[in-house]
């Protein structure tokens, strides 16, 4: 018979070793003053995918319009002129006045050379719409850096996503329709503007020459990185259970 008495501690109601209380409302691992380093990185993409567009010259042109012509007649040569979008410029690839080699050129749109105003505010705009992402993706990078304004994330990141789908519809029905505004290039080819098209059966008679024309308008490189940018805002959307309740709470 042991008659030595084991003591236990007391033990405080409610009290759980290891487990850290959470206030009502928090999510569990967002919490405030924490860094986040999925949200750091996905934050600094949408910003980089902003900046791209912004200042990526013709290497992220966004939309590409191609004319070339197949003469009828062995006295007329081939002609093609290649133009690239950029949000800051047009880029043109043409025949050098010798008819040897090409020459290639950039304008700005607002230019008294290029004359395309439509085209111009155009690209002002999207401009707006381009520094909202980047300023929102700057917002996740510095949250989850800092573990700060948390509360906000959710509200940003729905916000990057929209306005990511904004770009890609605004650059695919208002760009084409701009450039014919200003060129009726889409009138002359007797088709609706279209940021795809391909048309090869129209023929040009005038005193320039006569030849079938083959336009053609199809993406450059640079309308893919909105859709990357709405991918990384899917994302987080996804990966952290937003729902509409935490984007209007």
């Amino acid at each position: 018979m042991n008659d030595e008495t084991t003591t236990a501690e007391p033990v405080v109601a409610g009290e759980v070793t290891g487990v850290v209380p959470v206030t009502p409302g928090e999510v569990v691992g967002v919490r405030e003053g924490n860094a986040d380093d999925e949200l750091k990185k996905f934050g600094v993409a949408i910003a980089v995918c902003a900046i791209l567009l912004l200042f990526g010259g013709e290497t992220f042109a966004i939309w590409n319009v191609n004319v070339e012509t197949d003469p009828v007649d062995a006295d007329t040569e081939t002609w093609e002129i290649d133009i690239k979008f950029g949000t800051n410029e047009m880029y043109v690839e043409q025949p050098e006045d010798d008819g040897d080699g090409t020459d290639s050129d950039s304008w700005e749109y607002d230019d008294s050379d290029v004359d395309l105003d439509e085209v111009s505010d155009f690209f002002s705009n999207l401009k707006i719409l381009l520094y909202v992402l980047l300023f929102g993706g700057a917002a996740l990078g510095y949250m989850g850096h800092t573990g700060e304004k948390m509360e906000f994330a959710p509200k940003v990141i729905a916000g990057a996503a929209l306005v990511s789908v904004l770009i890609l519809l605004y650059i695919f029905f208002s760009l084409p329709a701009a450039y014919d505004e200003d060129t009726d290039f889409f009138d002359d080819m007797k088709e609706d503007p279209s940021f795809f098209s391909d048309n090869k059966e129209k023929f040009s008679e005038g005193t320039f020459m006569e030849a079938e024309i083959h336009a053609n308008t199809t993406f450059s490189i640079g309308f893919f990185v909105p859709l990357i940018s709405l991918g990384a805002a899917g994302y987080l959307i996804n990966n952290r259970g937003i729902k509409l309740e935490d984007i209007t709470g």
